[in-house]
């Protein structure tokens, strides 16, 4: 895959340096911009990491409760 697919994660932890930044980044975004993060990682570790968050953004967005 080409750098360009890994800037969208790249630019994220440059932005968010530390856990509790991300954390609160990632609670503010969609689930649709988190999964992009997702799907630019670099280990499935990482990914799921983001996926977690995908999936409560998922459940806010729809207005159900978590």
């Amino acid at each position: 895959m080409s750098e360009a697919f890994f800037k969208a994660i790249k630019d994220f932890q440059q932005k968010y340096v530390t856990k509790e930044e991300k954390e609160q980044a990632l609670l503010e975004m969609s689930a649709d911009q988190i999964l992009q993060l997702s799907r630019s990682c670099g280990s499935i570790q990482e990914a799921c990491y983001y996926a977690r968050f995908a999936q409560k953004a998922a459940i806010r967005e729809s207005g159900m409760c978590a």
